[in-house]
């Protein structure tokens, strides 16, 4: 069992103990819904009622299928790199809870149930109420959209079985029918939603998605009432039997009313549409995005249209799927009126029309800077408010965490001071035992586990020096230390044996003050080279910046040729020794020395057509040769070629030279830089069609500049729209407008970055971001070979 506490050393092994508030004492009076405020797209609901908790889904965990288990392969669109099972245990502890009464697994998916086995495990539960779950429940069609459902679904049954949880499963059918209503203290729990379609012989046939099988929770205490409508899916009906249900139900009672019984909801004929796939950084059950099953000629409600007969108002209701606009229709909205709305997500994703079918409501979210909304059963009504909580320290599995006021930890794996001293996180939020570097107010520095910061020393990392000063600062550029001074370059580290401008560091990166660089110098008309010591080389060989240089006896370097131990080389005017090159008719080898009797290269005309003749007597046949800048082709017998060759499957054209013309048009045929002659092409503003021929007057594909933005229209008139583009060797996007994009931008799920070109980038880094050879954005990969790490959020971290 994990063991939990409310007090933590200060830095482990630090200097003294920080005492925290005390866990909060039960009420026996309250009766609640906290949507715990989790900083994305997830579900954990809360129930308490006169000291008795359910919970209602738990949110993303970090845990998720690394493909080693075949049962559970490593899918496309599987959530990573964020987890909340922390967030939400201290947020149930600072409740005063300590055991459960339930657990209803609205549905398998990760961000509702992906943390269930932690919760399960961390508090004594006695029921789980859960939808069974294969993958076979799900259409072929729809592969895409299994994720890791059966992996969070088998871990949630483990993890009751393993804890003695009560698994009540199969609600839909009628022997099961006792567990579909129960108390907990003054609520009243009614699970909704659990026909499961099936075969005359009573096996579950697969539907679209799993959001198809949500268990729906309706809560009512003191004669008011709340929904939780988890991920509920229009696909198959769904929404409108729930709301056709609770009319049913409800529509006689004078507490729930429609008080805008009568008021005309005004819509708008269309509204935008949204993009979901931009504005999360997650896999979403998108209609789009999958294949719906044949409704064998049964006829399809209309949802989009209001319901414009009987009518009621809930108190609360969290919306359907973080208030997916395709999951929260029209008539489901206007059916149910809630006062009260609670999205589990962005309150930006309440989107117009929603607020239009729902002009009164309150509208409160949990991505928000809040540790949770709070909705409070009173006799007057369901009372709806953010809270916030007292910070604090909290040891979860042997492991510290700190929680802010919303709740949650820092993830960023940066260092925070608490109280005046510094301590780092890991990507999971735990507290650092390891030291490491942290990145601090622009600067690198040296984090230890006792809570402070390396100063005013050395640290040595493997072959790498860097020295922190007094702020803990790792230095860079010219330091004086000790009495010696040191460079360090941009990454910090220690510059050694190496010259920094005009300046030497030696061996141990010390600055040698009398060092100084070799230098030529002028005498009259001759040139001698000063050695930092002040000598020169006389009668010998030097090689200087790579190049090779003779000086005689008196130390002048020579020029021009030049006997030398019983060899002839030549020395270039600026003194360097030339090799393997004629000099006039003279060969010099690739060692610089003289070789008489060598031969040159040569053009012989033979009648009245020419061949090359090489220094061996040779001569290249049916092949290319370069000669002096210029390519040549010679046919079988030698000859140079000359006017149009087919060479290959190529054309090229050859002057009267036999040089082959490039970049050049001759007659109505263009010539490109490869000398081959251009085929259905554009030359600037002409095309050629595929047999070279020049089309006048033809239109082209071309940039265009509208205002401020660019488009590209082809030649057609046609242009790209929310899709890519490679023009000109280079890849583009460009939105639904068609307009081409710039800077960061989330398609399908990855950063992409695009210069102000339009270009997308490729290999290689935006600023502390790297974009692989696709253009994606690496996230928790090592990059370049293994050099450089980037965590789940794309950020090089340094190891």
């Amino acid at each position: 069992m994990k063991r939990y506490s409310g007090i933590i050393l200060a830095g482990m092994v630090m200097t003294g103990i920080l005492a925290l508030p005390g866990e909060v004492a039960a009420s026996d009076q309250e009766t609640k819904i906290h949507f715990i405020s989790l900083a994305s797209t997830t579900d954990a609901v809360l129930l308490e009622s006169n000291g008795h908790y359910g919970l209602v889904d738990s949110g993303e965990d970090w845990e998720y299928p690394d493909g080693t288990d075949a049962r559970y392969p490593l899918r496309e669109g599987i959530t990573s790199g964020i987890g909340y099972e922390q967030q939400v245990i201290h947020y149930l502890k600072s409740q005063g809870v300590e055991k459960l009464d339930f657990y209803i697994a609205t549905h398998s998916h990760s961000d509702h149930i992906g943390s269930g086995d932690e919760i399960l495990d961390t508090f004594p539960t006695d029921r789980l109420y859960i939808n069974r779950y294969d993958d076979a429940y799900i259409l072929e069609e729809n592969g895409s959209h299994l994720w890791d459902n059966q992996y969070v679904y088998d871990d949630i049954i483990d993890a009751a079985n393993r804890n003695g949880v009560q698994i009540i499963t199969d609600l839909d059918q009628e022997e099961n029918a006792q567990y579909r209503s129960f108390l907990l203290g003054e609520m009243t729990i009614d699970l909704m939603n659990l026909e499961r379609r099936k075969d005359e012989g009573g096996n579950v046939l697969p539907v679209a998605g799993e959001n198809e099988n949500c268990i729906v929770t309706k809560v009512t205490a003191r004669g008011k009432t709340a929904l939780l409508t988890a991920d509920l899916d229009p696909t198959e009906g769904d929404t409108k039997k729930i709301a056709d249900k609770l009319i049913e139900e409800l529509g006689e009672l004078e507490e729930n009313q429609n008080e805008n019984q009568g008021i005309e909801i005004e819509l708008e004929d269309s509204y935008p549409k949204e993009n979901y796939a931009e504005k999360s950084s997650v896999d979403l059950d998108l209609p789009e995005t999958r294949v719906v099953p044949d409704t064998d000629g049964e006829p399809i409600f209309d949802e989009s249209k209001k319901n414009m007969e009987k009518t009621i108002s809930l108190d609360l209701m969290k919306m359907n799927h973080h208030s997916l606009d395709y999951n929260n229709t029209t008539y489901f909205l206007t059916s149910l009126n809630p006062k009260d709305v609670v999205v589990t997500g962005y309150k930006s994703w309440f989107n117009a029309r929603e607020r239009d079918c729902l002009p009164k409501a309150e509208v409160y979210a949990t991505a928000t800077d809040s540790a949770a909304v709070v909705a409070e059963f009173m006799e007057s009504g369901i009372e709806t408010d953010y809270v916030k909580l007292s910070s604090e320290w909290m040891e979860i599995d042997g492991t510290w965490y700190y929680f802010d006021e919303n709740g949650r930890t820092f993830t960023d794996q940066g260092a925070h001071e608490i109280d005046g001293v510094p301590y780092c996180f890991d990507y999971r939020g735990a507290l650092e035992t390891q030291e490491r570097w942290a990145w601090v107010n622009g600067n690198w520095k040296w984090w230890l586990p006792t809570g402070e910061y390396y100063r005013e020393a050395w640290l040595n990392q493997g072959e790498k020096n860097y020295y922190l000063d007094e702020q803990g600062n790792a230095v860079k550029g010219w330091r004086q230390i000790d009495g010696n001074w040191y460079y360090f370059d941009e990454n910090c580290a220690l510059m050694k044996d190496t010259w920094i401008g005009n300046d030497y560091v030696d061996e141990s990166g010390i600055w040698i003050q009398e060092a100084g660089k070799g230098q030529w110098i002028s005498s009259g008309s001759r040139w001698w080279f000063c050695h930092p010591d002040g000598s020169y080389t006389k009668s010998d060989w030097e090689v200087i910046a790579g190049k090779t240089y003779y000086f005689d006896e008196a130390g002048w370097m020579v020029i021009g040729w030049q006997w030398i131990d019983g060899k002839c080389y030549y020395f270039e005017p600026g003194g360097t020794m030339a090799t393997d090159t004629w000099i006039g008719n003279d060969y010099v080898d690739e060692s610089g020395v003289w070789v008489p009797g060598a031969m040159k290269d040569q053009w012989i005309l033979s009648g009245n057509r020419w061949w090359y003749r090489h220094a061996d007597g040779s001569c290249t046949k049916s092949d290319w040769e370069r000669i002096d800048g210029n390519w040549y082709y010679f046919d079988e017998a030698g000859w140079i070629v000359t006017g149009w060759q087919q060479i290959g499957s190529e054309w090229y054209y050859f002057n009267d030279s036999g040089a082959m013309v490039t970049n050049s048009w001759v007659g109505n045929y263009y010539l490109s830089s490869t000398g081959v002659m251009a085929t259905d092409t554009w030359i600037g503003v002409y095309y050629v069609d595929e047999s070279g021929v020049w089309i006048p007057g033809k239109p082209r594909n071309q940039w265009v500049l509208s205002g401020n933005r660019w488009w590209y229209c082809h030649e057609d008139g046609s242009y790209t729209k929310s899709d890519w583009e490679k023009i000109d060797g280079k890849k583009y996007y460009f939105d639904e407008a068609g307009w081409m994009v710039t800077g960061w931008q989330l398609i399908e799920k990855h950063w992409y970055y695009f210069y102000d070109q339009g270009e997308m980038a490729a290999n290689t880094w935006v600023g502390n971001y790297y974009m692989k050879s696709d253009g994606k954005m690496a996230v928790s990969e090592w990059v370049q070979d293994g050099r450089f790490y980037v965590d789940e959020n794309g950020l090089w971290v340094q190891k």
